[in-house]
């Protein structure tokens, strides 16, 4: 059995009651807090997988939450949750019940929904569906990874009603599959959602998203629900909208593409959100550095697998960004890992500027 120890992050002061405190996944409190900070003091919080109370009591004290209310089954963690809240004079309630107990009970609509469980979020998205409004800004956190980029495929297929992919483009296509979730059930409570910011962390998916109410947003956010498509052949990668694949052939080889859906093939971050929490977050190790730059485009390229594919030697992605650059087009290093690039142009032109910084053209 876990041994109770005090734990310090951010304004908050915790004691884990011998209850398991996730010190790797402090990041992704970072942004959250940081985020809910950005719309102001006074919002109403629900943090419906609480634990010992850190994320929610880092709310309260950092973001100037209005009043935070957190939810733990587990009698040791609600323990150690009750305790901490006092410990930390922060005005919050815990109540001792489950996800789907208060929110089939519960009339309150809360600001911000942070659901942060054990696994993966599909059996409590549709039951805080009840407790939003518009304007929620919902988070969510997968740890999941293994089902979402496609390691378990039939499972990913089971719990999210989607096909993952299991290559180089595995973790953004587990991101859209999170997020395509997410707004899938929205959509049938009448909201559309709003990605402010999608990141990959460790072993982490972590989606921040704004609702907004009424059918013509729902519909809206609809339309952004379709497929990846990737050649193992030539490479070429794309999405496709809707919810069945019109292009099953690769438009530049004639192979058999690889697709990768429903999922989400819209916008994933939110410029405005993007530089506020960078501006309020400092001493990252590079992934917030990386996510800030990186462009906003679906479909990103590994370059050690281009290189082998290709049959030469390493390039380096900083030099593949340069030349893309060079002739004109946009390029960034990708926050998923520091040997992905996001480009706006096709396979063949990135391989065509590795083959060229290879034989010294560049």
């Amino acid at each position: 059995m876990p041994t109770s120890r005090l734990y310090r992050e951010g304004k908050a002061t915790i004691s884990s009651g011998g209850a398991f405190v996730n010190d790797a996944a402090k990041l992704t409190r970072d942004v959250g807090v940081a985020i809910a900070a950005l719309n102001g003091p006074g919002l109403s919080v629900l943090d419906p997988t609480a634990a010992t109370g850190l994320r929610g009591i880092r709310y309260c004290l950092e973001a100037k939450a209005g009043k935070c209310t957190m939810l733990e089954i587990n009698p040791t963690a609600y323990k150690a949750l009750r305790a901490n809240i006092s410990r930390n004079k922060v005005a919050a309630t815990a109540i001792n019940t489950s996800i789907q107990e208060f929110a089939n009970s519960c009339r309150e609509k809360f600001d911000v929904i942070d659901l942060d469980p054990f696994g993966g979020v599909q059996p409590y998205v549709y039951d805080l569906m009840k407790v939003a409004k518009d304007g929620t800004l919902f988070f969510a956190t997968a740890t999941d990874t293994a089902v979402l980029c496609g390691a378990h495929h039939a499972a990913c297929v089971r719990l999210y009603n989607a096909v993952p992919m299991h290559n180089e483009l595995c973790k953004e296509a587990g991101l859209r599959i999170l997020t395509g979730h997410i707004a899938r059930i929205a959509a049938q409570f009448n909201f559309g959602v709003e990605p402010l910011l999608t990141m990959n962390y460790k072993h982490y998916m972590r989606v921040h998203l704004r609702l907004r109410h009424g059918a013509a947003s729902a519909n809206e956010s609809m339309k952004n629900i379709g497929f990846m498509s990737h050649c193992a052949k030539c490479m070429e990668r794309g999405t496709q909208r809707g919810l069945v694949p019109k292009e099953l052939s690769c438009e530049s080889c004639g192979s058999r593409l690889m697709l990768s859906g429903p999922l989400w093939i819209g916008k994933m971050q939110d410029k405005k959100t993007l530089q506020g929490m960078c501006t309020a977050i400092s001493g990252d190790s590079g992934t917030l550095e990386r996510l800030c730059g990186e462009l906003d485009t679906p479909c990103l390229y590994s370059i050690p697998k281009i290189t082998k594919a290709l049959g030469i030697k390493s390039v380096s992605p900083a030099k593949v960004i340069s030349y893309l650059e060079g002739h004109g087009h946009r390029a960034t290093v990708s926050h998923f890992d520091a040997s992905y690039i996001r480009a706006d142009v096709s396979a063949e032109e990135v391989k065509a500027a590795a083959l060229a910084i290879a034989s010294g053209k560049d």
